[in-house]
């Protein structure tokens, strides 16, 4: 799962309890502004235009979204263990509102970090570059696999990556240095 994914993936269920349970003016420019937002992320299966791979900029305010999730009932909500409805939106609303937090779904720009700048990937505190280098050591090791980053997440930490891999009986960790 990405990075997008596991925040906003939560999310998905709620967003039709929001826009059935709203219980304010449905001909407000903030209920207007989700009724198109949610339009947009349901057709494109995410927060991302399904070409452009741009964030969608949503036309209410984060005061509104509250509003929606306070008419929910909580137990409807996608709280972890532990997690306050507060906890959720403080995690939540960045992904959203915030144009600077996670702007593009895929970044193929020159000259810039694909894997840092790109939502969607694997990757948490690994750098394209160091990615590149893993990859190619387990090239270069020809590993029985001909296909690398399926079912994998990796991270870095102080300067060491590590693999996770997906097989029978769970996930698997591998260091690459």
């Amino acid at each position: 799962m990405t990075k997008t994914e596991s925040i906003i993936c939560r999310f998905e269920n709620c967003w039709k309890r929001f826009y059935v349970s709203y219980s304010g003016d449905r001909n407000s420019s903030d209920f207007q502004g989700l009724e198109v937002y949610l339009k947009r992320v349901w057709f494109s299966s995410g927060i991302y235009h399904h070409y452009a791979c741009d964030k969608f900029v949503p036309a209410f305010s984060p005061e509104f979204l509250r509003e929606c999730i306070a008419q929910v009932d909580v137990a409807g909500l996608p709280l972890k263990d532990g997690e306050s409805v507060q906890d959720m939106c403080d995690k939540l609303f960045p992904v959203i509102f915030d144009p600077k937090v996670m702007p593009k779904r895929v970044n193929q720009a020159d000259g810039e970090d694909l894997v840092i700048t790109s939502a969607a990937n694997y990757y948490e505190g690994v750098t394209q570059d160091e990615a590149e280098k893993f990859y190619m050591i387990q090239k270069l090791a020809k590993w029985s696999t001909s296909c690398y980053v399926w079912n994998e997440q990796s991270s870095g930490a102080k300067g060491r990556s590590h693999t996770r891999r997906s097989l029978e009986g769970g996930w698997h960790v591998w260091r690459s240095d």
